[in-house]
């Protein structure tokens, strides 16, 4: 995710510095290979994933308006990036990633009352979430805790993130981020 990100801020400069050049086929180019860069983490089902989504695209949107500041872009590049917003569905993915979230924690809480044999393997089972518990921590704590607790963090874990989905979003609406300018 992180090469991804660099990888957005190097086309982000890239197409700035065509832009001041007057290039702005070069920069165009740069720009939606961006999109199609960002677009691979459209189907990613975790959070931070699509963070970095939201933050690439963030970065990516400095030279669409520095573009059409200087109105550098033509109109069938306006038409492309208006395309190309129109395709992306930012709270559907946010909420199918929230979703998979709570079904990952529900998994992972199964396994340990199914196997408590398992509770004495947590730092397998919790590598990937080494970059935000302290397993040294939270080791002792799965391990001796009785499965009611371990079921009440599994429940509540959900209910925080059923919270926080988007309750009007369908995910049939069209979602579109738009471009409006005016010539």
């Amino acid at each position: 995710l992180a090469v991804l990100k660099q990888l957005t801020v190097l086309l982000k400069l890239r197409a700035a510095a065509h832009l001041h050049v007057n290039q702005p086929a070069q920069a165009f180019d740069d720009v939606m290979l961006g999109f199609r860069l960002i677009d691979s983490l459209k189907t990613e089902p975790f959070l931070v994933s699509q963070a970095v989504r939201v933050a690439c695209l963030t970065i990516l949107m400095q030279p669409v308006w520095e573009g059409m500041g200087a109105q550098r872009w033509s109109d069938d590049h306006l038409t492309a990036f208006q395309k190309q917003f129109q395709g992306i569905h930012l709270l559907p993915d946010y909420n199918r990633s929230l979703r998979f979230d709570c079904a990952s924690i529900s998994q992972l809480t199964e396994e340990l009352l199914r196997n408590p044999a398992d509770r004495n393997n947590l730092r397998g089972l919790l590598s990937g979430f080494s970059d935000q518990l302290d397993l040294e921590s939270v080791e002792p704590l799965i391990r001796f805790a009785p499965g009611g607790w371990l079921r009440q963090d599994q429940v509540s874990a959900c209910r925080i993130r059923q919270s926080t989905l988007i309750p009007s979003w369908d995910g049939n609406q069209p979602g579109y981020l738009l471009l409006t300018m005016r010539l």
